[in-house]
């Protein structure tokens, strides 16, 4: 008896302790969301004390790079967009003419993000061209948050298929403004424990080039 309550107790600490973890990663994640949407509109009028904000709450977060797979090769420059990224708004609040070197600046930080760990959030700026389409993949399994946040003024639209070899085969499709855009596009679902392939397809619905970017937990 004694045995099988110890069993009991430690499932409930490890359940409880799974339901603490996954509510800190949902938190992080909505923390970042909200950095990069204020963000967005903070360099758009160069609100200074907003952009100070914004930054503050992604240092905190300490967000870790993205790894994500181009499904086929893209050209263009970030260099005059915007970078969700807390030194680069250090940098704007400096120096307003500091995004036309935004695509030297992603060099600059791009193996610090790579090695960054125990985030519970990650993150990558990318580039789209008008009213073209982007799609990338990576490997996640458990509980997903995606969310796809475009500059200022950008609009797009996201498509999710997710797949694995035990034959998962789901999409998680945006249903609204699909053609016209949305400023963001957000998307949450469960996967199993294994290893699943999430395919992203981000349409830039705007008639300008834009920069966006993508954040998982």
């Amino acid at each position: 008896m004694k045995r099988k309550l110890s069993f009991a107790l430690l499932f409930i600490l490890f359940c409880s302790l799974n339901a603490l973890s996954q509510n800190n990663q949902d938190t992080v994640f909505e923390t970042v969301f909200n950095a990069c949407v204020s963000m967005r509109d903070a360099a758009a009028t160069h609100d200074t004390a907003a952009l100070r904000q914004a930054a503050g709450m992604l240092r905190k977060c300490n967000v870790a790079k993205l790894q994500l797979r181009p499904l086929q090769e893209y050209d263009g420059t970030l260099d005059g967009h915007l970078l969700f990224d807390e030194d680069f708004a250090d940098s704007l609040i400096a120096d307003t003419t500091f995004m036309s070197r935004s695509e030297s600046f992603v060099k600059s930080i791009e193996q610090d993000r790579s090695q960054r760990g125990g985030s519970s959030a990650k993150a990558v700026t990318c580039f789209a061209k008008a009213e073209k389409t982007y799609k990338y993949s990576f490997r996640a399994s458990g509980p997903q948050k995606i969310a796809v946040v475009a500059e200022s003024g950008g609009l797009v639209t996201l498509k999710v298929h997710v797949t694995n070899r035990d034959g998962l085969d789901e999409r998680y499709d945006d249903q609204d403004d699909v053609w016209k855009g949305r400023p963001y596009r957000r998307v949450s679902f469960n996967l199993p424990n294994k290893a699943n392939t999430i395919e992203l397809e981000i349409i830039n619905c705007s008639k300008k080039d834009i920069s966006f970017h993508i954040i998982s937990n």
